[in-house]
């Protein structure tokens, strides 16, 4: 076994060698891996030949929702759709392949 999920694999398999009904076989100690918390940014990007990358279109998001709010329709934040995103945390958006 390499993983724990190989091992629930096979405990799953002797249970149904068992033919015994609603008899079933889950979760164990998990690896988890390490995540980065991202944020999304509630638009349509792409490349614009000039390096830097265009809003396509802003996506309106749930704001009545915190898991679901679009960042670029806060209030006091000034973007509108065909705008360029010219740098991130004062890094240059043209040396970057993907934002």
């Amino acid at each position: 076994m390499n993983h724990r999920a190989d091992l629930t694999y096979v405990i799953g398999e002797m249970i149904s060698e068992l033919t015994i009904g609603h008899a079933y076989v889950g979760g164990g100690d998990m690896p988890r891996p390490e995540r980065i918390p991202l944020g999304l940014l509630g638009a349509s990007v792409s490349p614009d030949a000039s390096g830097y990358f265009k809003i396509d279109k802003i996506l309106k998001g749930e704001n009545w929702e915190e898991g679901t709010r679009s960042p670029l329709t806060e209030v006091g934040v000034d973007v509108k759709e065909g705008d360029y995103i010219i740098s991130v945390n004062g890094t240059s958006t043209q040396s970057v392949k993907d934002i």
